[in-house]
């Protein structure tokens, strides 16, 4: 993702949808010097499904920001410093259907659509280049499902904020490329999913069977947003291709159950 400068935008709606990702998979799909952030348990895959509105670079007035939608997949992280461990997240790929976005943004485009209302979404993607296809049915609800890493909404909005600087590979990939979001304190809502579909983790090449398992939901709605350029890690190897985000022939679906008895994939 090119970062110019820092960018400012209203998060309109963003689903955050969590993944139960088992930690020698997560490590192997991870570039160096990238690892999961095991903190709770877990590796933590997920799906940022994200509205954007008034999207501009500081100083262009909000009248002449954009309106778009993106998808991001990725995975919760840590990865040295000399300060310490620092945590945040690794995008893998990003799709929005805004054709400027996508330029400016280095993202990949997508078709979106998009039914929410309620407390309702139905949410769903597929990119022009047949690679990534995405799909979120759900309901928001008074808390996390039974069996969630997460133990409440607030354990769930902390864990995400503290992960605020997200790091992607460079177009050339010669790299990352990193920006921190900056927003207020917010706190998500839960979310029940009823349906559930990534073709990134359902890619049995990455994740076996069982390996990416769906956690949990939260979503949060007209939150303002700043995305400042953030220092990025020296890369150890090249950046691997995003397998994860192959051919969505075949893709699998997945029925939603408590993650007591984990997601069904059929």
């Amino acid at each position: 993702m090119r970062t110019p400068g820092t960018t400012i935008a209203t998060i309109a709606r963003r689903v955050l949808v969590t993944y139960a990702v088992d930690p020698e998979a997560a490590a192997a799909a991870l570039p160096a010097p990238f690892r999961p952030d095991l903190s709770l348990g877990p590796a933590l895959g997920g799906i940022c499904l994200l509205r954007l509105r008034e999207v501009r670079l500081a100083g262009v007035p909000k009248w002449a920001g954009l309106t778009m939608e993106s998808a991001a997949h990725r995975m919760a992280v840590e990865w040295d410093t000399p300060e310490g461990v620092a945590t945040g997240v690794y995008v893998f790929r990003r799709d929005a259907d805004s054709a400027l976005a996508a330029r400016w943004g280095n993202l990949h485009r997508a078709a979106f659509g998009v039914i929410e209302g309620g407390g309702r979404y139905s949410l769903a993607a597929q990119s022009t280049d047949g690679l990534m296809s995405v799909a979120f049915t759900g309901e928001q609800a008074e808390a996390m499902p039974a069996g969630s890493v997460f133990t409440g909404p607030d354990v769930a909005s902390a864990f995400f904020r503290c992960a605020s600087i997200g790091h992607s590979p460079a177009r050339d990939g010669g790299g990352h490329t990193a920006v921190r979001l900056a927003t207020p304190v917010w706190r998500g809502i839960p979310v029940r999913a009823d349906y559930v579909q990534s073709s990134f983790f359902e890619d049995r090449s990455l994740f076996p069977r069982g390996a990416a398992v769906f956690d949990s939901a939260i979503a949060m709605h007209d939150v303002p947003a700043r995305w400042e350029p953030a220092a990025s890690v020296p890369p150890v190897a090249s950046v691997p291709p995003v397998a994860g985000v192959q051919s969505v022939a075949g893709v699998q679906s997945v029925a939603v159950s408590p993650r007591s008895s984990r997601s069904i994939v059929r």
